[in-house]
């Protein structure tokens, strides 16, 4: 693709943000999935859709036996990266620290880890645009573009364009 000055721009890649991979892993009781989503066929999927690569979010239907996106990302480092589920403590505590999280991410807890996450470039996926300002180098992935609906998509794209964000869009279908 030539630019106005005659220079050859490079080509965007096309990344799925959120895909989710199911296979031979043990699945949750219940969890089944519904649709399929082994490897192969999301590979074959992005194929024929011209989907460079894309961010494997770890399926409910695995809980918190992370070993299939672990093995993906390492069978195809240069299609895949992972998410994770955060899994509490056994003893307990990681409930409660994830509660004050949620309930107020803006405490010393949350604080520290969203500043951690910056100083390692490690983008953290929820809603929060408190600590977006308090902390302006940590990317923030904004998961399902907070579920907005088209009449409001105006204003929330000029807000996300004052800070640092990636946003990903549902399908309205979906939510």
């Amino acid at each position: 693709m030539d630019s106005s000055d005659g220079s050859t721009a490079p080509a965007s890649k096309i990344i799925d943000s959120h895909l989710h991979a199911a296979d031979k892993y043990p699945y949750f009781p219940g969890q089944e999935p519904t649709l399929p989503g082994h490897v192969d066929f999301l590979l074959q999927c992005m194929e024929e859709a011209g989907v460079d690569g894309a961010l494997i979010v770890q399926p409910i239907n695995h809980k918190f036996d992370h070993s299939l996106v672990t093995s993906v990302v390492k069978k195809y480092p240069t299609k895949f990266v992972g998410c994770c589920l955060a899994n509490p403590a056994e003893d307990g505590v990681g409930i409660n620290q994830l509660e004050l999280l949620v309930v107020e991410m803006t405490n010393d807890v949350g604080k520290a880890l969203f500043r951690r996450a910056g100083e390692l470039g490690v983008p953290v996926g929820f809603m929060c645009f408190k600590l977006c300002t308090e902390f302006p180098s940590t990317p923030v992935l904004m998961d399902h573009l907070g579920f907005c609906k088209p009449p409001t998509f105006p204003q929330v794209k000029e807000h996300i364009a004052s800070i640092q964000s990636y946003c990903k869009q549902s399908f309205f279908f979906t939510h």
